[in-house]
């Protein structure tokens, strides 16, 4: 059956003296990557269906961490290359493929004398 999914991650915008902060926060209350990291490495914006925020609530809770009182930091400001895949994994698998394939063809000779 399909679930409904609540948004996951709100914005809040601080001003002060200092450049304004736009933090993407969980609906656990944990602040996340920015909006432009997020893009760029995991593409959409995820959801959360309600009844794991509740659950993932409840066990912190449980633990003694839920409602503790955390402290912004700016998002961070950098410019990555291109994903070499579609996602984060196809990235890390294509440059991990593209530094063995050498060395697979070194062994294989190794392996034919």
């Amino acid at each position: 059956t399909p679930r409904l999914f609540s948004s996951s991650a709100r914005t809040y915008i601080r001003n002060g003296n200092e450049k304004p902060l736009h933090s993407r926060i969980s609906p656990l209350d944990i602040q996340m990557i920015s909006k432009v990291l997020h893009r760029h490495i995991f593409g959409e914006e995820p959801s959360m269906c309600d009844e794991d925020v509740k659950a993932s609530k409840d066990h912190l809770k449980q633990h003694g961490l839920w409602g503790k009182q955390r402290t912004l930091i700016p998002d961070v400001e950098i410019n990555l290359p291109p994903l070499q895949g579609s996602n984060i994994y196809d990235h890390f698998t294509n440059i991990a493929h593209k530094q063995l394939v050498k060395y697979c063809v070194f062994i294989q000779q190794l392996l034919n004398c």
